[in-house]
């Protein structure tokens, strides 16, 4: 599992059991789950949005046609599995996702997002910790963000606010010795809805870094 963004999507799709009618969605106890992906290697940003009847997340629904959701002013798009997404070239600072539901009343919530990206390190001295310190446009961390660093399928975290850093113990290096491994890093914040449709919500935003190829000598 690479990414923390998709986590969230692909299990919150599992669970659902079934859809109720298309004209069901209006501010009416909906709990709304708002998602924004940056890809550094890719340059794009990826919006997804998934509702459901209450907050229990069992039972998926959609819009009616009448409704509309745009992701930073473009339409998202229905899926396959009743979820809307939609993917646009380029970085954004702030993602807006804009709801109008069947009773023309209007939502939005909007999210920042901050850049993270890796050192420049291309070795690491396998008997010694790693003090990762990552570099950003707002290096410390704040309240409801958390930074992962991926060491090929390793994941190391760090949630602690006010933190530049994350310290990784030799003692997770043992296997790695002599090898390469890719390594990325992503950062994660998340916030409840400011404007939601009735049941609650959340809004999240993950950024993934480029990779480098790590030499642990």
């Amino acid at each position: 599992m690479k990414n923390l963004f998709y986590c969230i999507i692909l299990l919150l799709l599992t669970y659902s059991c079934k859809d109720l009618p298309s004209d069901s969605i209006t501010d009416d106890d909906v709990y709304s789950i708002l998602a924004v992906n940056y890809n550094a290697i890719t340059n794009k940003t990826k919006g997804t949005a998934v509702f459901y009847r209450g907050s229990d997340t069992k039972t998926q629904i959609v819009f009616n046609e009448k409704a509309k959701l745009t992701f930073n002013e473009s339409p998202l798009e229905k899926q396959t599995n009743n979820y809307y997404t939609n993917e646009i070239v380029g970085f954004y600072q702030t993602s807006t996702f804009k709801i109008i539901d069947v009773n023309n009343k209007q939502f939005v919530n909007t999210i920042g997002t901050y850049d993270i990206s890796l050192p420049s390190v291309d070795t690491v001295v396998s008997s010694q910790a790693w003090t990762l310190i990552w570099n950003s446009n707002k290096t410390v961390l704040d309240s409801g963000e958390i930074v992962t660093v991926h060491i090929g399928e390793q994941q190391y975290t760090q949630d602690t606010v006010g933190a530049i850093s994350i310290l990784i113990a030799a003692s997770e290096f043992l296997t790695k010795k002599g090898k390469t491994f890719t390594v990325y890093i992503e950062r994660r914040k998340t916030q409840h809805l400011e404007q939601d449709l009735g049941g609650g919500g959340n809004i999240y935003v993950v950024y993934s870094s480029r990779s480098r190829n790590v030499f642990f000598k």
